[in-house]
């Protein structure tokens, strides 16, 4: 791996390890702390492939702040993480309390997904990502669908 791999895996790990685990203020994350370290690793012009509608560095904020609302005691675990010039794969599991009363599926249940992500860093931020997660299986899990065959 090269200092550039390097420095940019260590950018992507710190981000989940530093801001979004280490810094949780009780069950739920320091959203105060989120917003103010975030500018150091996300591009103001962060692009989501996945979620076009997104609004950069901003929006990012703004769907951590959601999943703080609806989710406590959130979990991370890096399942993995590979760097390659300009660009970051990680894949990590979520685990959540749903907290939130959230209509039909207002539970205490807990939650679990995995997302995968490829990461373009530009000037020592993230500036693009592609994002992919396992939604049905919580939703499963939180009785919103059912897969049995009538």
């Amino acid at each position: 791996m090269s200092a550039g791999d390097s420095s940019n895996a260590s950018l992507v790990r710190s981000w989940i390890e530093d801001v979004l685990l280490a810094r949780q203020d009780g069950k739920t994350l320091r959203m105060d702390y989120v917003r103010r370290r975030a500018p150091e690793y996300w591009a103001a012009d962060y692009m989501a492939h996945d979620d076009p509608a997104l609004g950069g560095r901003e929006g990012i904020i703004m769907k951590l702040e959601r999943l703080s609302r609806m989710c406590s005691d959130i979990q991370i675990e890096i399942l993995s993480l590979y760097a390659k010039n300009d660009m970051v794969a990680n894949s990590f599991r979520v685990t959540a309390t749903q907290s939130e009363p959230n209509g039909p599926l207002s539970t205490a249940m807990q939650m679990s997904w995995v997302q995968n992500e490829v990461l373009r860093i530009r000037d020592g931020r993230i500036a693009e990502g592609w994002a992919t997660k396992d939604w049905l299986a919580s939703l499963q899990k939180i009785g919103a669908i059912s897969l049995r065959r009538r």
